[in-house]
C-alpha cells in the first residue's frame, strides 16, 4: 500500500522553495493552505533524519513544525519540534502501530498529550483536548492514516481544521452502539482496598449480603476479597468502605461472560464506572452506553484513582486493560491487568496481557496467583 510523508509548517512561502527543501529526497506532490500561515505539503518521499529534518524547517521558519510518517495509510508516527526544544514523539493508530512492529517502549499517551499541548502554546492556536485523546487513543485501521493527522491538526488548533471532527460518520451512518442480544449474565463481586485488617472484618462488610467467599492479600496492605452478592446502593458501599479504610476503594463485578464493570471512588461524592472487555460486553447486550470513545475517560479515571491512592499508575498497562476485547475465562486477567495498571504492590509482574496461567516469581521469591478463583452460578 505504500507509506507517504506530510509536512506541517507556518511560512510565507511554498514548502518546496524552503531552504529545508533543497535536499528533500522526491518531490512535494501536494500542497494546502491551512489558514493563517500554516500549510501542509505531501511527499512520497522522505529523509532517513526525520527528527533532523522536522528541526531544520523549525530553526528556518521560527515556528513549530511536524513532521508525519503515514504507515501504509493506516497508523502515522509524528515528529514535534518548537524553537529551541527536542523533537517529541507522538504515535497515532496506536494498536495498527504496534501491530507493524513498531517499538512502544516507554511510550506514554498522558506524557504525549501534554507535550502536543505544549507544541499548541508555542504554536499560538487553540487545541482541542477531547479531539486530541480521540486520536491518542484510536486504533488506526484501513485507509485511516489521513484521518488520523487530519485528527491531529484538529487536536492542535489549525485554524482550517479547528472546527472539523475527520471521525464523524458519514450521512445515513448510524453513529451508535451495536450490541447482540441482551443475555442474563452471572457474576462475582471484587472488592478491593487498603486496608491493616481482612475485609470481611470491616465494620462496612458487615451488612454484606450473602457474606464474603475468598480473600487475595497483595503488598502495603491491599487485598481484594470476593462475594457471590452486592448491596443495591453501590455508591452508599464504596463511600463507606472508603470512610472506614481512609483511601480509594474499587468494586468490580466480574462477569461469566468475559467483561468486567468496574465502579470507584477516590474523594467523598466523587464516583466512576468502567468497562473491562468492551467488546465481549457488547456481545452479550451490555454496556450499550459506552463505546470506544470512552477508553480516555476510563483510563483517565484510573489515573486519577491511582494517583489519590498514593500509587505510580504504570500507563501502557492500563491502556492495554482498557482496549483488550474480553472473552469467555478472560475476566479474571483482565481485573489483575487492570490492578498491574494502577501500580497495586505486588501487583508489578502482571503482563499486559496476562491470560491468567501462573505467573514466574520475581527476584524477591515473590510469586502472583490468585489466591481466589472466581465462580458463578
Amino acid at each position: 500500500m505504500g507509506s507517504m510523508i506530510a509536512l506541517l509548517v507556518r511560512s510565507p512561502y511554498e514548502v518546496a522553495r524552503l531552504r529545508s527543501s533543497q535536499h528533500w529526497p522526491g518531490d512535494f506532490t501536494e500542497e494546502t493552505d491551512c489558514g493563517d500561515g500554516w500549510r501542509v505539503a505531501f511527499s512520497d518521499d522522505g529523509p532517513q533524519d526525520m527528527n533532523g529534518a522536522v528541526q531544520a524547517y523549525t530553526r528556518e521558519t521560527g515556528c513549530p513544525a511536524l513532521l508525519f510518517f503515514i504507515i501504509d495509510k493506516r497508523c502515522a508516527l509524528v515528529h514535534a519540534a518548537v524553537p529551541g526544544g527536542p523533537t517529541r514523539h507522538a504515535i497515532l493508530g496506536l494498536r495498527t502501530a504496534m501491530g507493524a512492529g513498531i517499538d512502544t517502549t516507554g511510550y506514554q499517551i498522558a506524557e504525549t498529550r501534554q507535550e502536543l499541548l505544549a507544541w499548541a502554546h508555542a504554536a499560538g492556536t487553540a487545541p482541542r483536548p477531547d479531539m486530541l485523546d480521540t486520536v491518542l487513543f484510536h486504533d488506526g485501521g484501513d485507509d485511516l492514516g489521513i484521518k488520523l493527522t487530519a485528527g491531529l491538526f484538529a487536536g492542535l488548533g489549525i485554524p482550517d481544521f479547528r472546527d472539523t471532527n475527520p471521525f464523524e460518520p458519514s450521512v445515513g451512518q448510524e453513529d451508535k452502539v451495536v450490541t447482540g442480544p441482551k443475555q442474563e449474565v452471572d457474576a462475582e463481586a471484587v472488592l478491593l482496598a487498603r486496608s491493616p485488617v481482612e475485609i470481611p472484618r470491616l465494620r462496612a462488610a458487615y451488612g454484606w449480603p450473602g457474606g464474603w467467599n475468598h480473600e487475595q492479600k497483595f503488598k502495603k496492605n491491599w487485598r481484594a476479597a470476593s462475594s457471590g452478592e452486592w448491596p443495591d446502593d453501590t455508591h452508599g458501599v464504596l463511600n463507606a468502605f472508603a470512610t472506614e479504610t481512609g483511601g480509594p476503594v474499587l468494586l468490580s463485578y466480574v462477569t461469566d461472560a468475559g467483561f468486567v464493570i468496574v465502579k470507584g471512588t477516590s474523594r467523598p461524592g466523587q464516583y466512576w464506572e468502567t468497562v473491562l472487555g468492551l467488546d465481549a460486553a457488547h456481545a452479550v447486550g451490555h454496556g450499550a452506553n459506552y463505546d470506544e470513545s470512552d477508553i480516555y475517560p476510563f483510563y483517565k479515571n484510573s489515573r486519577l484513582w491511582s494517583a489519590d491512592a498514593g500509587l505510580t499508575s504504570d500507563d501502557q498497562t492500563l491502556r492495554i486493560a482498557y482496549e483488550r476485547s474480553g472473552a469467555l475465562g478472560e475476566e479474571v486477567p483482565l481485573l489483575f491487568v487492570l490492578y498491574a495498571g494502577l501500580g497495586i504492590p505486588g501487583c508489578e509482574h502482571i503482563p499486559p496481557y496476562w491470560d491468567g496461567s501462573a505467573l514466574e516469581p520475581d527476584a524477591s521469591g515473590w510469586v502472583i496467583v490468585p489466591s481466589f478463583q472466581i465462580t458463578f452460578g
